[in-house]
């Protein structure tokens, strides 16, 4: 199925591929966002050094979708799926939130594709939940509606998030003085391990998030501060989602800074902020998290999508 092009576009990169012999990606490559003025150039620059003449496109957007129309939330790119339809002779195109298609993932990983957190074992029945720091901070659910699985997609990075226990107090109140306001994604995403590595070791000089992760790896103890809080922070907020859907099918997370971190990631403290939220910590006790190893879920929900596409022979 090379007739039909994946698409994984975030604020940072853009990701292409096609659907593969198997049904998952296939001819995989990743694009720096700022090498380029616009979604037409990124996606001309994959056809052209490729040479591949998709007759689809199925792409999963980091951003809002209205119609035909997309705008990325994390990088000023506006366009609309039927100017990229007629510019690169698509017979059809689809667009979805990128987290929507993260989702359709569920249906698809191989064991080999997922790591537990914690002890709890995954399972294939009930509402499940996928949810990502990287950029932004992304989340939907896949929940079964009576005749299939369907996604369930918002702005859950966008809700306030706050601080929980006395030593958290404080270090919200520095970033809020910052920003004066705290959403889950000002935390939970790069940046937001930036901002808490300043706001934790008062009077540190600030470092990008991708200069934190190797230093709390190396022992360093301000980073492994941050990296802690980040962690224990993730967790609250699958937790959070795993009551609103109630997920009983599990927790799944994904991301470029999930993935850089996990080896940091530890699961007790993970499972600590995940499970205490009174009354219910019973029933979160027994919700399976799970770490998703497998590079390239948003492309993997795309080709599931895929699918369903009908397509002239």
């Amino acid at each position: 199925m090379s007739d039909i092009l994946l698409a994984d576009i975030g604020g940072t990169n853009s990701r292409f591929a096609v659907v593969g012999p198997d049904g998952r990606p296939d001819r995989f490559e990743e694009l720096r966002n700022d090498n380029f003025g616009s979604m037409a150039e990124v996606l001309a620059h994959y056809l052209d050094t490729t040479g591949i003449k998709p007759q689809a496109m199925v792409g999963g957007f980091a951003g809002p979708i209205l119609n035909d129309s997309v705008k990325l939330t994390n990088r000023g790119w506006d366009f609309r799926m039927s100017e990229l339809k007629q510019r690169f002779g698509f017979q059809a195109v689809k667009a979805m939130n990128d987290f929507e298609a993260a989702a359709w993932s569920l249906l698809r990983l191989a064991p080999d594709d997922i790591q537990p957190i914690g002890s709890v074992s995954p399972k294939a029945e009930g509402a499940r939940v996928i949810l990502g720091p990287g950029t932004g901070l992304g989340a939907a659910a896949l929940i079964d509606a009576g005749g299939g699985p369907v996604v369930v997609t918002g702005e859950g990075g966008n809700i306030s998030f706050g601080p929980a226990h006395d030593d958290e107090e404080a270090i919200f109140a520095r970033i809020r003085q910052k920003l004066g306001f705290v959403s889950a994604e000002w935390m939970l995403s790069g940046r937001g391990l930036e901002r808490l590595y300043v706001a934790i070791n008062v009077g540190i000089e600030p470092k990008p998030a991708r200069e934190i992760t190797p230093l709390a790896k190396r022992g360093d103890e301000p980073a492994r501060k941050a990296v802690a809080m980040f962690v224990r922070l993730l967790g609250r907020y699958a937790g959070d989602l795993a009551l609103l859907f109630k997920a009983t099918g599990g927790v799944y997370i994904t991301g470029g800074v999930a993935r850089r971190i996990a080896p940091l990631l530890d699961a007790a403290t993970f499972r600590s902020g995940f499970e205490t939220h009174p009354p219910y910590e019973k029933f979160l006790a027994g919700v399976p998290t799970t770490l998703i190893t497998y590079d390239q879920p948003g492309l993997l929900g795309c080709a599931v999508v895929a699918g369903t596409l009908a397509l002239k022979n």
